[in-house]
């Protein structure tokens, strides 16, 4: 329940198809070139047990999203970078005060902070929430801690917007967000704070169980590049590296953090279950003298906890995070298998896509904290309308695909009149009426999956023009 709930508030990656990644093109004058090249290496300093974003391990190793983001940087922008160790996020952001560090890889934008750092665009968004016991009630916001202790990392940006905007609550300070969960866990805090990602991480990794995702906060991270503001080129370089990188390497980035973090956290739950098994049969044979009978029972139940466990934990591993439906890595992969499966059938392939109309707009009307939210209901709202042979995913920002591979024509287009109906007759949270442009696409045996895609999201492109809410069908002939 604990990775369900995780999986479906969690916001932060449309991932993308993995590809072959293209050069990008960095524009730098020739000043800036010029002071990278002659300029010794850039000094950078992070938090050191922040995972999965960065830390640095007990060999002394910078680990996590950012190095691989500040690995690609370095070789657009050819320069070398030094790793200054610290202990914690505070003594990070002192560093960078003192001019001790040139540089901070991932950190939120703050009036306070920009006084000695400059900083490029955000290159990485995560949500926060609260965390805390199992059996607290839902938290309706900060205000709802009224009354209560909340626990907070010091130095992190939560602390400088529960100081500015909720100055009533009483707030502990912790070194690490894992002392402040711990805190948590102990009862001696009502809840924390943290981004969906690290707590899933932290949860997992330290055997929090008792620990859950009780209520959002509104508010948002949107991690930059922090650089000493008394250094301008370098700034510069690093905002032009920043808009060079090429989206897809983004998303693979992240991707494979995000697997990576599953698959440590099935070995860690391994691990526990096995020392757990261990414990009890040795009071076993040392108190009860149970009969093998019955040991082989509950071996078996044990056995199955675990194998539940892992094909959970596979799961998500393909999800999206927000929504919890497939992601677009695992659409890429489903389409080409359905695709090369229909062609050996000598069957046509049906496919749904369906674009939510002017939801940039709403984001910005609502927030996107509420954006997050709809995304979630459309979401909910579409797999319980879908036959079980049937695969649903999100393809994009505010796009869906379903694939109907053993689905006729007719069916089909059932299917999609259907989703047409729902979304745009349904009445959603905040009360914001959202409609759908909604295409149905038969495809060919031997077809590429390139060419569907390419002519199906055109044709919603060219629908859209005539207005929200269509529904419309093409035929994509076999270029054989």
């Amino acid at each position: 329940m604990l990775l369900r709930v995780l999986c479906c508030q969690l916001g932060l990656i449309v991932l993308l198809g993995i590809s072959p990644i293209a050069t990008a093109a960095l524009e730098l004058t020739a000043e800036e070139k010029s002071y990278l090249s002659n300029r010794e290496p850039v000094k950078f300093c992070v938090d050191p047990n922040w995972m999965p974003f960065e830390a640095i391990d007990k060999q002394g190793r910078y680990t996590g999203v950012s190095s691989d983001f500040m690995e690609e940087f370095a070789r657009l922008l050819n320069i070398r970078l030094e790793l200054v160790p610290t202990d914690n996020w505070s003594d990070s952001l002192n560093n960078a005060k003192q001019r001790v560090c040139d540089l901070l890889p991932m950190i939120n934008i703050s009036p306070e902070r920009e006084q000695f750092l400059s900083f490029t665009e955000p290159y990485v968004s995560m949500p926060v929430v609260l965390i805390s016991d199992q059996n607290t009630r839902y938290l309706d916001g900060l205000k709802s801690l009224e009354g209560h202790k909340l626990v907070i990392p010091a130095g992190y940006i939560f602390a400088e917007h529960v100081r500015d905007n909720f100055p009533q609550l009483d707030v502990q300070y912790a070194d690490s967000l894992l002392e402040s969960l711990r805190t948590v866990a102990k009862g001696e805090a009502l809840a924390t704070m943290a981004t969906l990602p690290i707590a899933l991480y932290q949860i997992e990794r330290h055997g929090l169980g008792t620990l859950k995702i009780s209520g959002h906060t509104n508010v948002n991270i949107e991690l930059s590049i922090g650089v000493r503001n008394d250094d301008p080129l370098l700034a510069s370089a690093f905002q032009k590296a920043v808009q060079a990188l090429p989206i897809e390497l983004h998303d693979q980035i992240l991707a494979r953090w995000y697997r990576v973090n599953v698959e440590q956290a099935r070995d860690y739950t391994i691990l526990l279950v096995l020392v757990a098994l261990l414990s009890v049969i040795a009071a076993f044979l040392s108190y009860r003298n149970y009969s093998s009978r019955k040991f082989n029972a509950q071996l078996a139940k044990v056995n199955a906890r675990l194998s539940d466990r892992n094909q959970r934990l596979e799961q998500l591993g393909k999800r999206d995070y927000l929504t919890g439906i497939y992601h677009r890595i695992n659409m890429d992969s489903e389409l080409e298998k359905d695709i090369d499966h229909c062609a050996n059938q000598g069957q046509p392939l049906h496919v749904i896509l369906f674009d939510l109309d002017n939801f940039s707009q709403i984001n910005i009307e609502h927030s996107h904290p509420v954006g997050d939210l709809l995304l979630v209901e459309v979401s909910r709202l579409v797999e319980e309308r879908l036959p079980d042979n049937t695969y649903f995913g999100r393809w994009g920002g505010d796009s869906f695909l379903v694939l109907c591979p053993q689905s006729s024509a007719e069916d089909t287009h059932k299917i999609a009149e259907v989703l047409h109906t729902t979304i745009n007759c349904h009445r959603f949270s905040e009360n914001v009426h959202l409609s759908a442009t909604v295409a149905v696409a038969t495809c060919h045996p031997h077809e590429h999956q390139s060419k569907l895609m390419k002519e199906i999201e055109q044709l919603i492109r060219d629908k859209k023009k005539e207005g929200p809410g269509q529904l419309t069908s093409l035929t994509i002939e076999t270029t054989e």
